[in-house]
């Protein structure tokens, strides 16, 4: 009499993976509560573990090989550590990614610093640094969130915006320091 089939076991095995994968991707997808920077993108991309923080845009990160790369945070440009609102700038990230796995969607592969989307719970990095006044939208940028957040910002006189003159952070590193 025979006891155990195999085929059947096979079968029960790759189910069994199936859901443990499905389960895994859903609860990587799950909502966060922050609307006003919540991605309405569908993210595709790598799961990493922060390693570092430079300053208020740029993170050093740990891929599931633990191959280290640098990524700057697309669309924004945070203070420098030495500008005023710098450290807040940094702070507001650490608080935000450190001891965290953070999804990240690369929009321009560089070998020295990639620019890329950065998720936590499906939380745009990038527009809760702008959102909070910590960062400026590049000059470049046609992402019409950002923008309308740097907007909102600057209306409140939230972080930086609160200064009278704040010195961008391209014009910070020309030297164009007042």
């Amino acid at each position: 009499m025979k006891l155990f089939n195999a085929g059947s076991f096979k079968l029960h095995l790759n189910t069994l993976f199936l859901a443990l994968l499905l389960l895994s991707f859903t609860s990587l997808t799950a909502c966060s509560s922050n609307n006003n920077v919540k991605s309405n993108t569908q993210m595709t991309g790598i799961k990493a573990a922060v390693f570092s923080i430079e300053n208020g845009d740029t993170l050093s990160l740990l891929d599931s090989k633990n191959k280290l790369f640098t990524v700057r945070l697309a669309g924004i440009d945070a203070p420098e550590n030495t500008q005023p609102s710098g450290l807040a700038a940094k702070q507001n990230l650490f608080n935000l990614v450190f001891d965290k796995t953070v999804q990240v969607v690369i929009e321009k592969a560089d070998t020295r610093q990639s620019i890329a989307r950065v998720y936590v719970n499906k939380v745009d990095i990038s527009a809760n640094q702008v959102q909070k006044g910590l960062a400026w939208v590049l000059t470049d940028s046609t992402d019409k969130n950002l923008q309308t957040l740097e907007k909102t910002a600057r209306a409140k006189k939230v972080g930086l915006w609160a200064a009278t003159n704040p010195i961008a952070p391209w014009d910070w590193r020309a030297g164009k320091r007042r």
